[in-house]
């Protein structure tokens, strides 16, 4: 009895290797074919479609390509990079004929960051220091707002120290009632 207690070990050994050496569940992803710049319009041959470990998947992977066919490229894809939906889209910028794009620089602070949209209306004043003066200078309105970098986000500034948290009193209260 006690030599078929190593050789069951080395079964029950080699069974748990065997299970714990499957190999990952493989999906489909659709990738660019080639390097892929942006504002390109998808046609067939630039995607493809390749099988990664379902682990290196990315979330909201793509596993037609047709389905992506006709759509513009926000972003640059190089070759085997996955195409994802959220690297598409995007407006076209077209101007009529009696208008002009300029491009203005702006910081967070200055231009309402995280609130302007594509399309928005917006007016443009000029901040002037000239002989030791500061005033502002309104420069025109009714313009409309045609592209707004990504990173081009409102950031939430910490609150005051002191300052009663959301939903709850100066003392972390929440509402109170009489009786």
């Amino acid at each position: 009895m006690k030599k078929f207690i190593p050789l069951v070990l080395a079964i029950i050994v080699f069974a748990v290797a065997l299970a714990l050496n499957q190999p990952e569940p493989q999906v489909s992803v659709v990738v660019a074919a080639g390097d892929l710049p942006e504002g390109r319009v998808l046609a067939e041959g630039d995607l493809t479609v390749k099988e990664l470990p379902k682990s290196l998947a990315p979330d909201g992977a793509v596993n037609d390509p047709q389905s992506l066919v006709g759509q513009r490229l926000r972003v640059a894809r190089s070759a085997g990079d996955p195409v994802l939906p959220v690297h598409l889209g995007g407006e076209t910028l077209e101007l009529q004929p009696n208008e002009r794009a300029v491009a203005l620089s702006v910081t967070a602070a200055q231009g309402l960051a995280g609130l302007l949209k594509p399309g928005d209306r917006v007016g443009v004043t000029v901040i002037v220091n000239a002989s030791q003066q500061t005033f502002a200078k309104y420069i025109a309105g009714g313009l409309r707002v045609l592209w707004i970098d990504p990173t081009f986000r409102r950031e939430e500034a910490p609150a005051p120290q002191g300052t009663p948290a959301a939903g709850g009193g100066l003392f972390g209260g929440g509402s109170s009632t009489g009786g």
